[in-house]
């Protein structure tokens, strides 16, 4: 039985090569603001917290602790900036610190910067690196 012939292998080589480049230039593109617009959740032991980006620079937050059964809501604006790398800045924003959901700003003035994360084409904001704290983007 014959292996696979020059050609495919060739065939085979180029795919992969391409594949490469184009995941590689994906990856160093510094995400826009466009990339940023939709939902975002977090989901720990002890709370939920949701974050909606808008395309008018505004966010709806919802936070509730898993033993309460209210939930505490905020709006504001955000925008794009490059502290320490791409980041969001929430204005108006509750400020979770920590993986029990402990609420830093409660006053409506808060401003929450989280960190842009892109790793392998996949875009997530950091809470708090050190705790493990992210946020992912999808549906929830």
């Amino acid at each position: 039985m014959k292996g696979p012939s020059r050609n495919s292998r060739g065939g085979l080589f180029s795919l992969v090569l391409c594949l490469t480049l184009v995941g590689q230039s994906t990856a160093c593109r510094k995400p826009t603001a466009n990339d940023l617009i939709g939902a975002w959740h977090a989901h720990y032991g002890r709370f939920k917290l949701i974050l909606k980006l808008h395309g008018d620079k505004t966010f709806d937050e919802l936070f509730q602790r898993q033993d309460e059964a209210n939930i505490v809501s905020r709006t504001g604006k955000w925008e794009l900036t490059n502290f320490e790398g791409p980041s969001i800045v929430l204005k108006g924003a509750l400020v979770v610190r920590d993986e029990v959901g402990t609420i830093e700003s409660d006053d409506r003035n808060g401003g929450w910067i989280l960190r842009v994360d892109k790793s392998l084409g996949h875009l997530r904001l950091i809470a708090s690196e050190d705790q493990g704290l992210y946020l992912e983007k999808g549906r929830y």
